[in-house]
């Protein structure tokens, strides 16, 4: 019996998935149980919302991987926070992050600078 997966579930993943290669730079130790043989709301630093089964914070504070954050992020529609405190990232924010309406408040990119998309 075939397991139905919603596309917006199925985008969240590949968005993950291209997030963590940037920011990981390629690194296939970093961030493990990303990967297939979970569904993404059980990942590490990963939260879903109940309702819809959509990722709604990310929590990757403390990391030294020295990535790039990857435009694929402003696909995660439902993404509400983002933790990026001390987290050693190179380059600038995606301009697709603005686009994420459900974003509240703001943390912390790279060097305590402030990481909140812009309300245009």
């Amino acid at each position: 019996m075939a397991v139905h997966v919603p596309l917006s579930s199925e985008k969240d993943k590949i968005a993950l998935l291209a997030l963590k290669d940037k920011l990981t730079n390629g690194n296939p130790d970093a961030l493990p149980s990303w990967n297939e043989s979970l569904h993404f709301c059980k990942w590490e630093s990963v939260t879903c919302s109940r309702r819809h089964k959509r990722v709604s914070a990310l929590q990757l504070q403390n990391q030294y991987w020295g990535g790039t954050l990857a435009p694929s992020l402003g696909n995660l529609t439902f993404l509400r926070l983002i933790n990026l405190t001390n987290i050693n990232l190179r380059g600038e924010i995606p301009r697709e992050v603005g686009h994420l309406k459900r974003m509240q408040g703001s943390d912390s990119y790279g060097d305590d600078k402030l990481f909140k998309p812009s309300s245009n």
